[in-house]
């Protein structure tokens, strides 16, 4: 491809003392793949799009982090120009520090840079760097479990969300803030993904071995676009296409926040919870417990007395029943199999999975 043609998006990394050099030089390393090596390597022509990073520091010249590993920025906040993306790193913190005042010029930087239109985001306690910038105030965020405590006393304006990996938050998603150490991996996906398509994600998956690696490193699936949800079903555009399961114990009563982390697992569960309303069920006497494992209990008492009556007269020679807790079968050798409901969270709600969308 001629490079000439390429369009180019400058993404800034901030560097700070207690920056993370690990998180620094492998957002580094794969945003300057993006567009670039994948036809180099493959012979594949590359994307449209090129990602361009840049180390941005109060100073520039050689410095050192405060775990030791030596960081050369490329330019400093006073030259650097406006990005088209700029992201703070993990930080490494001191135990029980107070982080208010402790990085004015980058704080102010990253304000300058929202204000003139650049998408701020942020690797685990990078959040701490945004919080104190005032970005925050008033948004969801995530970052670091540990980082709970600090945010309750410091920057108790900030909407914490510490159970999710990725938020996307304020007008027009242009604050993104991810969860852990690791999770810069899912940041640099969802930018790619955001950025130059989904094709260029999955090459770029593909080649670091990033996302879901439980099936080793099997090509991945698609990504999809950035969309604008409400609430719950943010967008996790840097999610694969690949099917996530869980059991059972996964339905139950969960704040908005885990919800969203929820969006399109499927599972399978009791038809009395999950397709309450089809005629067989909804003619039985139903009780509000408020407790989803007394209401699967329940339902385990409304079969159990379905087969009780099969068996009056003995052992039948057959038996079907479409009962609360799933198909109940009585199978060879004399004992009973049970089909559940599969079903799935969408938009906060547990639908059968073959439901429309």
């Amino acid at each position: 491809m001629d490079r000439g043609r390429q369009r180019s998006i400058s993404i800034g990394l901030v560097v700070v003392h207690e920056s993370a050099a690990a998180v620094l030089y492998s957002l580094h390393e794969v945003f300057s793949f993006v567009g670039q090596s994948w036809e180099e390597m493959t012979g594949r022509p590359a994307g449209p799009v090129r990602l361009i990073p840049r180390l941005v520091a109060e100073r520039r010249g050689l410095t050192t982090s405060r775990l030791g590993v030596p960081v050369s920025p490329d330019a400093a906040f006073a030259d650097a120009g406006v990005f088209d993306v700029v992201i703070a790193p993990d930080l490494a913190l001191e135990p029980g520090v107070d982080p208010r005042g402790q990085w004015p010029a980058a704080a102010a930087w990253l304000r300058e840079q929202y204000a003139q239109g650049a998408i701020v985001c942020s690797v685990c306690t990078g959040s701490v760097l945004l919080a104190e910038a005032g970005l925050l105030d008033g948004l969801e965020a995530t970052s670091h479990w540990g980082a709970v405590p600090l945010f309750e006393r410091f920057y108790p304006r900030v909407r914490l969300e510490s159970a999710r990996v990725l938020v996307p938050a304020g007008a027009e998603h242009r604050i993104i803030t991810s969860g852990g150490y690791s999770s810069w991996a899912e940041l640099a996906l969802y930018l790619v993904a955001r950025f130059c398509g989904q094709e260029e994600a999955i090459r770029t998956a593909k080649v670091f071995v990033l996302g879901d690696r439980s099936e080793g490193q099997l090509p991945f699936a698609a990504m999809v676009r950035p969309r604008p949800y409400d609430d719950a079903a943010v967008a996790r555009s840097f999610a694969l296409r690949v099917p996530v399961y869980a059991i059972s114990l996964v339905n139950q009563p969960h704040q908005s926040a885990a919800m969203a982390d929820l969006e399109g697992v499927r599972f399978i569960d009791v038809p009395w919870l999950v397709t309450p309303d089809v005629p067989t069920l909804a003619k039985l006497p139903r009780r509000d417990t408020g407790n989803v494992l007394l209401d699967r209990l329940y339902a385990l008492g409304l079969d159990a007395f379905q087969v009780a009556r099969a068996f009056v007269r003995g052992v039948p020679e057959r038996l079907e029943i479409a009962g609360a807790t799933g198909q109940l079968t009585l199978a060879e050798g004399r004992h009973f199999a049970r089909d559940g409901v599969l079903a799935e969270f969408r938009r906060g709600q547990v639908v059968p999975a073959d439901a429309p969308r």
